[in-house]
């Protein structure tokens, strides 16, 4: 399902995830790091949505039976007009269950989706050949390049944060990779037509690229 930027920012919209493709792969990244199986944030990237109408638990009106109606009558239609809020309560109650069945089936799927993408940017970041790469748009708009490498930056960076694998990275080399990204999730941006960036671009992907398999493959030495 997750095969280039764009599918992934379609797929992440769908799930109702209010992040971009590249932060969200910065941060399972970094819990790729991870000595243990850590999905677990994963699963706080999936956010329901919130303007679904729940359906009200309130009993419809009813009119008052006449005076003039005979008190047998009376009595009818009181009874019938309880049967029939009792009934629209079940039903308003089995249309609720109904719903939180359905988002909360929704919820699992988004959450394993996203710890099988997760399984492959650890085979990516394990490869030989250094087969991880960056998920970033595939134009060459230098604006939006460098805005999803800031991001990437971003994620990575509160990936590590939320494992606790930050902790554990006190070598040099560690630390200055850390305080870059740092510095690259807040770096300016440059123009859309700025064709002179691209190659500052590429370099600083690169470098985010191999750091992250840096740190992978110390983390699991």
């Amino acid at each position: 399902m997750i095969t280039d930027y764009v599918n992934f920012q379609h797929w992440l919209t769908d799930a109702g995830i209010e992040f971009s493709p590249s932060f969200v792969q910065g941060v399972l990244s970094a819990y790729c790091c991870k000595t243990y199986s850590g999905i677990g944030w994963s699963a706080l990237l999936w956010h329901q949505s919130s303007g679904a109408d729940k359906p009200s638990t309130d009993k419809p009106s009813t009119t008052t039976p006449s005076a003039a109606a005979s008190s047998t009558n009376a009595i009818n239609d009181i009874n019938a007009i309880d049967v029939m809020a009792q009934q629209s309560t079940q039903q308003q109650s089995t249309q609720q269950q109904s719903t939180q069945q359905q988002s909360i089936g929704a919820r699992q799927d988004s959450t394993q989706t996203l710890a099988n993408y997760q399984d492959k940017l650890k085979a990516q970041l394990d490869d030989p050949d250094c087969d991880y790469q960056l998920l970033l748009p595939t134009d060459d708009n230098a604006h939006q390049l460098a805005l999803a490498i800031r991001e990437w930056a971003s994620g990575f960076w509160l990936g590590l944060q939320q494992s606790h694998l930050i902790n554990n990275l006190t070598d040099s080399h560690s630390k200055e990779y850390l305080s870059d990204l740092q510095r690259i999730s807040a770096m300016p941006l440059p123009d859309e037509a700025d064709s002179e960036s691209l190659a500052d671009i590429a370099e600083i992907q690169e470098y985010c690229r191999m750091g992250a398999i840096s740190l992978y493959l110390s983390s699991w030495r």
